[in-house]
């Protein structure tokens, strides 16, 4: 009787593991291709971007400021049974350094991906909110 409760588990946490990494790959491959990033302070014109994840490069296209373009590296990872996109590699000098890290997938459909962030303050290190970055495709 043990042995087939333990079997059950084995399987159940072998099937886990492969949706898992079917979600990851399904991310990976269909977040490919340009996203127009959400605007919610209309006082920040700076704000408006256009997101292109191609091969584990991205690339952010400002819509009113070629000075805050930059380019860096995504990969999609699974972190405590969740997805992740990675990004690294923006620069501080066009104030996107901000957007490096690990941001939790928190909502994926064909046409919408919202993406958390948990926010640290320069000064002391803690965490003081939670970025969120919302996307439509183009």
């Amino acid at each position: 009787m043990k042995k087939i409760g333990f079997f059950n588990i084995c399987i159940l946490f072998c099937l886990s593991l492969a949706v898992i990494s079917c979600n990851k790959e399904k991310i990976n491959t269909e977040i490919q291709g340009s996203w127009n990033k959400e605007v919610f302070d209309i006082d920040s014109p700076y704000e408006a971007a256009i997101w292109h994840f191609n091969d584990g490069t991205l690339i952010i296209d400002n819509v009113n400021y070629d000075l805050y373009d930059d380019t860096a590296k995504f990969v999609v990872v699974e972190k405590s049974l969740k997805t992740h996109v990675r990004i690294s590699g923006l620069k501080n000098q066009v104030g996107l350094s901000s957007e490096n890290g690990d941001w939790q997938v928190l909502q994926y459909k064909k046409d919408k991906l919202t993406l958390t962030k948990p926010e640290e303050s320069h000064v002391t290190g803690q965490q003081i909110g939670t970025m969120v970055r919302e996307f439509t495709r183009l």
